[in-house]
């Protein structure tokens, strides 16, 4: 019997593009719920034969998983639901981590430039023959939209520093386009930042491979902390 996996907020980017990719990479079921409101991936939820439905409890009485984006609490009518029925429940970051994890992880991550990047790179890939999945913060023509999910070994994968969620992640190869103050909310400086992607490269195993911009001026941080 198939997985069912339920997405709570699949309208968002990054979630509609796990969603696509799911159905082959977990031989899954999918389902998901979200508002009204129109977004350009009602199109791509659409043509993945997706089923998009409106927020209920009763949505996630039959999942067997529930993915959740970062918009929502456990307060949530869906969430507190799974809560109640002991249904596992995974965030976007915790998800992406566990189907990188099913193919050759590479993360393309950086203070700017991650969505462009990621996208360059998915297109070469595509165009060499590598067939990777590939998942993207856009929708990238070129590529179908923000995910393809392919036949390849590798796994392409835009990765946010936010709140440091690209820790769930294993990358065999790992691209940090630039290293710059974001995100004020939550990182308290510079060197913060740093942190949180230094310990990112320490993940990457010793046969992977790190790549950074060459004139970033804070990437002999990064190169002290790979394996």
């Amino acid at each position: 019997m198939a997985l069912h996996i339920h997405f709570v907020g699949i309208k968002g980017t990054g979630m509609s593009a796990l969603a696509q990719i799911s159905v082959q990479l977990e031989d899954a079921t999918i389902t998901g719920s979200d508002v009204e409101e129109s977004f350009y991936t009602d199109l791509v939820l659409e043509r993945a034969h997706i089923p998009v439905l409106g927020f209920s409890p009763e949505n996630v009485e039959k999942a067997d998983l529930v993915v959740i984006s970062a918009a929502y609490t456990n307060q949530h009518p869906e969430i507190a639901r799974a809560l109640e029925l002991n249904i596992p429940i995974l965030t976007y970051p915790q998800y992406l981590g566990r189907l990188l994890a099913k193919k050759r992880g590479i993360s393309v991550t950086g203070t700017h430039g991650k969505t462009t990047t990621t996208a360059m790179i998915g297109l070469v890939m595509l165009q060499t023959g590598l067939d990777p999945t590939i998942v993207v913060g856009s929708d990238v023509p070129s590529i179908g939209g923000n995910a393809h999910c392919g036949k390849g070994d590798f796994f392409l994968a835009e990765s946010c520093e936010y709140r440091r969620h690209f820790l769930n992640y294993s990358p065999e190869h790992l691209i940090i386009t630039n290293l710059e103050f974001d995100h004020p909310d939550y990182f308290k400086d510079l060197e913060d930042v740093i942190s949180a992607f230094t310990e990112l490269a320490s993940k990457v195993p010793e046969y992977g491979h790190i790549y950074v911009w060459a004139e970033d001026p804070n990437r002999e941080a990064i190169k002290g902390s790979a394996p």
